[in-house]
């Protein structure tokens, strides 16, 4: 036990590991959910895991022990080498005090040189002078059966221990107690009394740890399991951070507090501090980067920006702040067209007034811009134009990311040469999981890149989408953007940090356009709307918490889209079919949500003709991808589905791998 965590602790040298904080503390000492009081450890002291154990000052250790469940005391008491205890509560005030050698095996009889206390058990005994018998020990019998360890109250078993570490000729006080085997401890032992000794100590050492926040684990905790403690045990909320204790800290700190404070409105706005510190900080990384943007594009040419969509095959919410900034993300996705056609379309012209014009195809809107004021309110959620607002301030205009300052749109729109007018087409519905939204403000942004010669690459143009969305407070990951602009099938993965800059490993697209496999893949949009914004909040707020039940899900579909890469590599169908349904199912297992009873109906009427299908998108939005067994399940899906819609809006659409993801062009 204790040399794995040594292993695991040297791998990582990471020292927020080390639950033995002080500089002196050998880091093969282990303290766990434990009131240790000891002032210090010297260097030769090595080898020791405490857990559910309450070691005041007066004790003396050495090495190799280990300590478990030993009740509140002040014993003066010093464990030679080798030497560990276990307390098992009893019933009443009593405890069974399992003492043993670090290396005893508990199997072999007396006749057969059974160990005890890290020596010979006969010796042991001879030392004493009790024979076996009288013990009461048969020496054909298993050391696990032999009645060795004494039971009684704290008082009484300090001196039964003081006598037993004593030197030879002693021993009637051991002899004299009433004694259980081992294997009766573990048939009477209180395990009610045992967690309510744990939780008693945790009480205790929550405290500490926040308070040592610096040398201690408490913000790597599941702070949502520790928050719910927290409540129910009214402890005092930690002192406030300051700025210095880092961006990943203040931001469990916040959530942390969301969930402890029982007043709604505050836990309201510790929730809100959480988020706006995540997205201070991430828009903070192209603060130290201003633009200047400068007109390229002439009276009469318009500008014609174009992007594919995302479909996402594996690795779905690594790409998430926080848990990609903690943890890197991995996803695979494939950037592709619609119908024949790319689906988001930017259009952008100059005009003669200053002031900016902005349209949307489909929402058949219109908005014009004249003053900072007017650009600035970007981030009121559900507006038509947040996007091309956004957008605009990340291109320059406006104080926000702009090298020179102007006193208002007006002036800075003329010295920039004309006015702006920008037309918008999303060809798709709203919340139908492709990335849409993502993809539609990386095409803004390029078409800007182009309008305004900032010479964005695509990698970018997709981070500042990044960024975007945190302006919008809509939050989201980096795989939307990165898998549409960017063409073709490829696994896209991040290292930890706050710059996530994704690398990018193309994959051969045979399994989508050889005529074999491809006409086996069916894309077909339910009708079933969801917008991922508010799905998205609680799943970010669990990551905020360290919830172990989202990161050990995290972790697992990192290590998918890894797997689900090999096999598009291997070029097998059904291997893929199989992965692209896994990763439905960890989705699901992350919001039971993403698959409503209306979309299970649908699936009910053709799940015997597919190998695996999953509602694309993080929120589980409106299309579905299927995977058939056959060209002809393939077709028998189509036709079920198409001779009964479960909807009007229901259909199937045409996708084909993008040869050329993002695109801009000038008349």
């Amino acid at each position: 036990m204790i040399e794995s965590c040594l292993r695991l602790q040297n791998r990582f040298m990471d020292q927020r590991l080390n639950h033995a904080r002080e500089k002196e503390y050998h880091p093969s000492i282990f303290q766990q959910n434990a009131d240790v009081k000891l002032k210090s450890l010297e260097s030769d002291k090595h080898h020791i895991w405490i857990e559910n154990s309450h070691i005041p000052n007066s004790w003396k250790l050495n090495h190799h022990h280990i300590l478990t469940g030993i009740p509140s005391n002040s014993w003066d008491v010093e464990l030679p080498a080798n030497i560990c205890l276990d307390f098992v509560p009893l019933q009443g005030d009593e405890y069974g005090m399992r003492i043993y050698g670090y290396d005893d095996g508990f199997r072999d009889s007396l006749d057969k040189g059974a160990i005890w206390m890290h020596q010979s058990l006969e010796q042991w005994l001879a030392e004493r002078g009790i024979s076996p018998e009288a013990a009461g020990f048969a020496k054909d019998v298993s050391i696990y059966k032999l009645a060795l360890f004494p039971i009684g109250t704290v008082d009484k078993l300090e001196m039964v221990l003081l006598e037993m570490l004593g030197g030879a000729r002693k021993g009637s006080l051991w002899l004299d107690s009433e004694r259980l085997s081992a294997k009766e401890l573990s048939d009477r032992a209180n395990v009610e009394k045992l967690y309510q000794q744990r939780d008693e100590l945790k009480l205790l050492v929550l405290p500490k740890l926040v308070a040592n926040h610096n040398k201690s684990i408490f913000y790597f905790l599941d702070l949502e399991k520790t928050s719910t403690e927290y409540r129910r045990s009214l402890l005092e909320l930690p002192a406030d951070l300051s700025i210095a204790d880092g961006l990943i800290k203040r931001i469990n700190d916040s959530m942390f507090r969301a969930r402890v404070v029982g007043n709604r409105e505050q836990s309201a706005f510790y929730e809100k501090q959480a988020f706006d510190i995540l997205r201070q900080e991430m828009i903070e990384t192209l603060r130290t980067e201003p633009v200047s943007p400068s007109r390229n594009i002439l009276d009469d040419q318009i500008l014609w920006g174009r992007s594919p969509v995302r479909l996402d095959l594996a690795g779905g919410w690594t790409d998430t702040p926080p848990y990609c900034i903690m943890e890197g993300g991995k996803v695979v996705n494939l950037s592709v067209e619609l119908n024949g056609q790319l689906p988001l379309q930017v259009y952008a012209r100059p005009i003669e007034e200053p002031k900016i014009v902005l349209r949307s195809i489909d929402l058949g809107e219109k908005t014009e811009i004249k003053s900072f004021e007017d650009l600035n309110n970007y981030d009121q959620l559900g507006g038509g134009f947040s996007i091309p607002k956004a957008a605009l301030v990340l291109a320059g205009f406006g104080p926000l990311f702009s090298q020179k300052q102007y006193p208002d749109l007006a002036t800075q729109l003329k010295a920039f040469g004309c006015g702006i007018e920008m037309s918008l087409l999303a060809a798709i519905p709203k919340g139908s999981g492709l990335g849409t939204s993502s993809n539609l403000a990386a095409t803004v942004l390029g078409t800007l890149s182009e309008f305004c010669d900032l010479n964005w690459d695509k990698h970018a143009i997709a981070y500042r989408t990044l960024i975007l969305e945190q302006m919008l407070t809509t939050g989201g990951g980096w795989q939307d953007q990165f898998g549409g602009i960017f063409e073709g099938v490829k696994l896209l993965e991040t290292e930890a940090g706050i710059r996530q800059n994704p690398g990018v490993k193309w994959l051969p697209d045979q399994l989508f356009t050889s005529r074999e496999t491809r006409e086996m893949m069916l894309l077909y949009y339910t009708g079933v709307t969801r917008v991922a914004h508010d799905i998205l909040g609680e799943i970010v707020k669990a990551m905020f918490l360290n919830s172990s039940k989202h990161l050990e899900i995290f972790s697992e579909m990192k290590v998918h889209a890894r797997e689900t890469f090999d096999t598009i590599l291997g070029n097998d169908y059904e291997g893929l079919a199989e992965r692209v349904a896994n990763s439905w199912a960890m989705n699901q297992r992350l919001d039971e949500g993403t698959n409503p009873e209306v979309i299970r109906k649908i699936i009910e009427r053709v799940d015997d003709y597919l190998l695996g299908y999953k509602l694309l998108g993080a929120g589980g939005g409106g299309y579905l991808m299927m995977f058939a067994k056959s060209a002809e399940a393939a077709l028998r899906t189509k036709q079920n589905l198409e001779s009964n819609p479960p909807n009007a809006r229901a259909r199937f659409v045409d996708f084909t791998i993008s040869k050329t993801g993002f695109q801009v062009s000038r008349s």
